[in-house]
């Protein structure tokens, strides 16, 4: 049974997407490390008029990004990849540009001096000396996709299922699209409030292709939170020198009492 502040809640949050003309939404509610609500709102897309559910699937976008940083920081803790160690030295220097410099944690962090995005057949190059200054970048998630293959030896959505999400029970989500999710997916819609065409990737890509549910996304803030299995690389190194964010795109804690604990994903790309 539910109790009278959600009951209000959930009837407040439906007037404001009505009134946002939003067409749909999932969130989840963490309290003490556990997940103690779902809610969902709205429809999945106009057309079907399918509403939103708990397995509703959706677009993660950037999202994907800290997942992949998750899975890169546990290569560190279990010595198989170094975060000052340098890009190039698991690349092909010659179809990758001027790496020279940038390391695990730069292009982790978003310091790597490398562009957000590429034209097809252009090389990576950097913009600027690795490490001194934040600019977003997704190609920097793009090359770690290609250190992570070469250390594990797998394909990495193979590798990321199997040692993120499967172990936080994020069975809801996925690098690559899967038959599954043809029923259960939220579609986009454009300005007029249309429907546009749903992604579908058939190849991982790092920097943006996870789908996921709110719960799953959820499972790994909690994890996030702990940092148990990588404890030690994150706190000691990953958190150490620190690069100036403001502006660009970052997870958003707020802790102050006696509100929740609110995340969220926010900002734009810093050029």
């Amino acid at each position: 049974m539910r109790d009278s502040d959600t009951v209000t809640f959930e009837r407040r949050l439906n007037a404001l997407i009505q009134k946002a003309d939003v067409p749909g939404l999932a969130l989840a509610t963490i309290r003490q490390n556990e997940l103690v609500y779902t809610g969902c709102f709205g429809v999945a897309d106009r057309v079907s008029r399918k509403p939103i559910s708990p397995n509703t699937v959706f677009e993660a976008a950037s999202l994907s990004k800290p997942v992949v940083a998750y899975a890169t920081l546990q290569l560190c803790a279990e010595g198989l990849l170094e975060l000052d160690g340098f890009i190039s030295s698991f690349l092909d220097k010659k179809s990758d540009g001027q790496l020279n410099g940038v390391t695990v944690r730069h292009a982790l962090s978003h310091s790597s001096g490398l562009p957000n995005w590429l034209a097809e057949g252009a090389t990576p190059h950097t913009r600027f000396t690795s490490g001194s200054r934040f600019a977003y970048s997704g190609v920097g998630y793009r090359l770690i996709q290609r250190v992570i293959e070469t250390v594990t030896g797998q394909p990495f959505a193979e590798y990321v299922e199997q040692s993120v999400l499967h172990r936080l029970f994020m069975n809801d989500s996925s690098f690559v699209w899967r038959a599954d999710f043809d029923q259960r997916c939220a579609t986009g819609h454009d300005s007029h409030g249309q429907p546009v065409r749903k992604l579908q990737p058939l190849e991982a890509h790092a920097a943006f292709s996870l789908h996921s549910t709110a719960a799953d996304l959820a499972r790994f803030l909690i994890a996030r939170a702990n940092f148990k299995m990588v404890d030690g690389v994150y706190v000691n190194h990953f958190r150490g020198n620190r690069v100036e964010t403001t502006g660009g795109l970052q997870w958003s804690e707020s802790t102050k009492r006696p509100k929740p604990v609110r995340c969220c994903f926010q900002g734009q790309e810093v050029r």
